[in-house]
């Protein structure tokens, strides 16, 4: 009697499994796995300020000429060759992205001391020749255009050029001495100019985004602000004059850092 019971009972087990397990695995949870959330790409559209230091070099020197005659040798015809110095101010700026590429405008000044000094000395027959010069441009700045292109979203490549100018001083002496002072055969003489200067300039740099707001820059640039001249008479009456004309024009290389209002 009892093997009937237990083989009905392993029937009806085996009939209800696949009903159970149905149920299980319905109500089973599915796994879902976490969403992957990107980091929003680097804008650099909008407003910016910031700082730079910097080097600047040129090539020219103070041309000289004069209508006093004086023994052949003893009047240098340039002075004060290849200012260079350094140079340091603040900046700001405006850029538009579109795409990987970024348009902008940027201006700066700086305090400069690119400059340079130089003496020539010789002597003729007894008379003594001395001469001194000097260049400097002291203030340095920018209104830029730029235009740039994105490598990737936090790195900058940019073209910039525009309008410079800055303040430049140059000066000069002749000191001619026959053995009892100036104004005997001949004199001596002094003269100098300085003033505001405006001219172009044109360049390139690299930008790094390393933070959410903070830049990081270096840049070349090539300006040319124009030339001063100047004249003075020798301190003997008659003897005639000297002249002097001095380029600013050279090359900066600068670093910088800007804080970005993006």
């Amino acid at each position: 009697m009892k093997k009937p019971i237990v083989v009905a009972a392993a029937a009806a087990a085996l009939w209800s499994a696949p009903a159970v397990a149905a149920d299980i695995s319905a109500k089973a949870p599915v796994y879902k796995a976490p969403a992957v959330v990107m980091p929003a790409a680097y804008r650099w559209s909008g407003f910016y300020v910031g700082a730079n230091l910097g080097y600047g070099w040129g090539d020219q020197a103070i041309e000289r000429s004069t209508t006093v005659v004086l023994p052949p040798g003893m009047f240098p015809t340039s002075l004060a060759s290849d200012p260079r110095g350094v140079l340091g101010g603040i900046q700001a700026g405006y850029n538009y992205q579109s795409g990987p590429a970024v348009f902008g405008v940027e201006t700066d000044i700086a305090y400069a001391d690119i400059s340079r000094s130089g003496t020539f000395a010789g002597s003729f027959a007894g008379t003594n020749f001395s001469a001194a010069g000097e260049q400097k441009l002291d203030w340095f700045g920018t209104l830029r255009g730029r235009i740039g292109y994105l490598p990737s979203d936090r790195w900058l490549v940019y073209a910039t050029g525009g309008l410079a100018y800055g303040h430049g001083k140059s000066s000069t002496s002749s000191v001619v001495n026959a053995g009892i002072g100036c104004g005997f055969f001949f004199g001596c003489g002094a003269g100098s100019a300085s003033g505001w200067l405006a001219g172009w300039t044109a360049g390139a740099g690299l930008e790094w985004a390393f933070a959410d707001r903070w830049r990081a820059k270096a840049e070349y640039l090539y300006y040319d602000l124009g030339s001063l001249s100047y004249s003075y008479p020798d301190t003997f009456p008659g003897a005639g004059s000297y002249s002097a004309s001095t380029n600013f024009r050279g090359n900066i290389f600068r670093l910088g850092v800007n804080y970005a209002f993006n």
